[in-house]
């Protein structure tokens, strides 16, 4: 979706309910061609498949104004783990009823960035995300970097699975306060990752460290986004934790205004080459949940490594965590 004056909705054109329709540069962005929305509908008791397992969910259906239609699930609707490549099938179920007069984008785009007042370590101290421009060098945990893009995007109306997360002083060994997007992912160091997933370190969605003390998720009415891009795929210094630079791959150059996406396009012509080229960590699918948050995250280290689980489900688990290994400087590019 394209919201081009920040507002959080993309308006439909019909007069059936009595609204203006969005700026004509609004819309949905198909294979590169901006369609405007025509009409918006609510369908409940649909049926998604995913990984050959069904579940009901209320399915949003946008009609553009060249005819065609597209479909996305509300965000208090997915559950931890699913990815668009997962989903297999999906049924409408019975139309709500309601005529809506346009989306919220944040039920569409999750985007991978920090809040602009989240402290990020340069060589010369600490400074807001939202304070640093492309050539500042920031603190990486192979070094000093430059960045070489930043973005700023301000989002409005953030409820529910979209709303940002908070990471208080204290949790998790922070000692400011972090704000990140849903997904955006901290670097977790534990011996007990290692027993679950492979390796001591895991980086984890944000949205799946919220089992912890000190971990909120909170609705705002405006946030402002910052996307901090190194050379290659990197963690940043932010207030006592590692969290990921922005990784410029497919997924999430899509999910940018038009202007960032043009910009990116000419200083990274080839997103995957970014990744083989530069990522430090080879992403690995993993199953995370609460009692996984727990367990890599103890409140002391005097708690005792736990033996990795063989058989069996725990509940809460679902999610996704990407195992790291620094040595290598190639991989696939990490699906965000």
């Amino acid at each position: 979706m394209r919201d081009d004056n920040g507002d959080g909705i993309i308006y439909d054109t019909d007069s059936d309910d009595g609204s203006a329709p969005s700026p004509a540069t609004e819309g949905l962005v198909v294979s590169g061609v901006l369609y405007n929305a025509h009409e918006i509908g609510v369908y409940d008791n649909s049926t998604i498949t995913v990984d050959g397992v069904d579940y009901t969910v209320r399915l949003v259906v946008t009609v553009l104004d060249n005819g065609a239609w597209g479909v996305h699930i509300l965000d208090v609707d997915i559950q931890p783990g699913w990815y668009p490549a997962d989903i297999t099938a999906a049924r409408l179920g019975t139309w709500n009823g309601v005529e809506y007069s346009g989306t919220n984008t944040s039920s569409v785009d999750q985007m991978l960035c920090f809040a602009a007042e989240t402290p990020i370590r340069t060589p010369t101290g600490w400074r807001a995300a939202g304070a640093l421009a492309e050539g500042d060098a920031v603190v990486t945990l192979s070094g000093t970097e430059p960045l070489v893009w930043v973005g700023r995007q301000t989002v409005a109306g953030l409820r529910g699975a979209s709303a940002p997360i908070t990471i208080a002083p204290g949790s998790l060994g922070a000692h400011g306060l972090i704000r990140l997007s849903p997904l955006h992912r901290v670097l977790i160091s534990s011996p007990n990752a290692a027993l679950l997933f492979g390796h001591p370190r895991i980086l984890i969605a944000a949205k799946d460290l919220l089992p912890l003390p000190g971990v909120s998720q909170i609705p705002v009415d405006k946030v402002t986004y910052i996307h901090l891009m190194t050379r290659r795929h990197s963690v940043l210094r932010s207030a006592g934790l590692w969290c990921e630079s922005f990784q410029a791959g497919t997924w999430a150059r899509r999910r940018l205004p038009l202007p960032d996406q043009a910009k990116l396009a000419q200083l990274l012509p080839n997103p995957r080459g970014y990744g083989r080229r530069f990522r430090w960590s080879r992403p690995r699918r993993a199953a995370f949940g609460a009692c996984d948050a727990a367990l890599c995250c103890p409140p002391t280290a005097a708690t005792a490594v736990v033996k990795p689980r063989l058989t069996g489900a725990c509940p809460g688990r679902g999610a996704s965590a990407a195992s790291t290994r620094p040595s290598e400087q190639t991989g696939e590019t990490a699906r965000q």
